[in-house]
């Protein structure tokens, strides 16, 4: 009985160090972040896009969408951006939905300064303890 027990413990102290730390890091502050993204396949991040818009059109209604993804970006482009976004390794625990605010605001003309604000807030957001 205590071997079974001591292989019981062993087998608990060494399966949750490996496991429960990569999902975590998929995510940040309960979303899902560009780790996730980049495990992604193209067809994936399409549909995570697409998916986020349709999400948003059918609880907020159809005006809502533009106030969150800019209206001139499709969903291709939406995924093209959010690829060179990820690119940075210092922006891979920045949510998606924060980069897609983001890529918005690129989008729509804001300028360099107020991008670099918004994803260095994001940044520090993502880096903070959980």
């Amino acid at each position: 009985m205590p071997r079974f027990i001591a292989a019981i413990a062993l087998f608990l102290i060494a399966l949750p160090s490996d496991t429960q730390t990569t999902e975590d890091r998929l995510h940040t502050a309960g979303l899902v972040n560009g780790r996730a993204w980049s495990r992604m396949d193209d067809a994936s991040k399409s549909f995570y896009v697409a998916g986020s818009l349709d999400g948003i059109t059918m609880a907020c209604g159809s005006d809502q969408w533009k106030k969150l993804f800019a209206s001139d970006l499709n969903v291709g482009d939406v995924v093209k951006s959010l690829n060179k976004f990820y690119e940075e390794p210092t922006n891979i625990a920045i949510p998606i939905t924060g980069a897609m605010s983001i890529v918005k605001s690129k989008a729509e003309g804001a300028s360099a300064d107020s991008i670099e604000k918004a994803t260095a807030l994001f940044r520090q957001i993502a880096a903070s303890p959980k």
